[in-house]
């Protein structure tokens, strides 16, 4: 079996509601095998949860059906989430199948009612799916969406300020910051605005590789707020936040002017996140250039 990937979100339960939560919603994710269980530096006391995370049903320690998940003690500072064995390739492959017409009574029964939407049909504002993706990514984009999910650990991490500063001019790019923290965790760095060779630096390093917030108002927009972060990453692998400050987006034209930005040459990686209504619509990877 492959290595385990999350499936969802790990809480911290300071009651059994958000426990019963996780596990009612984890019984509909048709890709989750298993609860995990996982102590935390803030556990220092042996008690119960110690033979929690080490009890090994067969799946792995600390692992649980879903039938037979420890409630957690009260205050308990223990970390649990759904998980899988199934790998990346595994999910997609399995997905990929199913929206294709492959026979699978699992995702029949978890997303049956929903196909249509998932195709982009009789839906303005489609769902971004592996089958849908490739035409609005455009030539060389690749839906890294998952990933980013699977690997997520939402409110695991840090957000620290370059020496200098300026909290009161950058509250936008805090806001965001911490939205990241909430969704995917990792460390975050707020970087100091320096402007080298009449560029400006990006607005974020998060987990060592910079990232870049744009801020658009409309679907026109979008064009030049791709241009601008390509140039700030200064050819470094990296990434670009799209934030969409604008109600119901046509997301056919957003997706074409993306397509048309980066179907120029690219100096580095770029991993091109969409927000819309503070939901991570898809991320797309761009790869470099083969000509650069």
């Amino acid at each position: 079996m492959g290595k385990a990937h999350r499936v969802g979100n790990g809480l911290r339960p300071d009651d059994h509601a958000g426990w019963s939560a996780t596990l009612m919603a984890a019984r509909d994710n048709p890709f989750v095998d298993f609860l995990h269980w996982e102590l935390t530096p803030a556990h220092v006391i042996y008690d119960v949860c110690d033979g929690y995370a080490t009890h090994d049903e067969g799946m792995g320690p600390g692992n649980y059906s879903l039938d037979n998940a420890p409630l957690p003690h009260p205050w308990c500072t223990c970390l649990w989430y759904p998980d899988t064995h199934k790998t990346l390739d595994d999910i997609g492959r399995e997905l990929k199948g199913w929206l294709n017409g492959e026979s699978n009574p699992r995702l029949d029964a978890a997303f049956g009612e929903w196909d249509r939407e998932l195709e982009g049909e009789g839906n303005s504002a489609r769902l971004v799916t592996p089958k849908t993706v490739a035409a609005l990514g455009g030539p060389g984009s690749e839906d890294v969406s998952e990933e980013y999910r699977l690997s997520a650990k939402p409110g695991v991490g840090e957000i620290i300020f370059q020496e200098g500063y300026d909290k009161e001019m950058h509250q936008r790019e805090i806001k965001i910051a911490k939205w990241l923290l909430a969704e995917f965790g990792g460390k975050i760095e707020l970087r100091k605005e320096i402007r080298d060779q009449y560029v400006r630096t990006s607005d974020y390093y998060w987990n060592g590789k910079p990232w870049e917030l744009k801020t658009i108002g409309s679907e026109a927009a979008v064009n030049s707020a791709l241009r601008k972060g390509l140039k700030q990453l200064r050819g470094v692998d990296g990434g670009i936040v799209i934030y969409c400050d604008f109600e119901l987006p046509d997301i056919e034209k957003l997706f074409k002017l993306i397509r048309l930005r980066m179907w120029w040459g690219r100096k580095q990686q770029t991993d091109v996140m969409v927000v819309v209504d503070d939901k991570t619509l898809t991320i797309l990877r761009y790869k470099k250039t083969a000509d650069d």
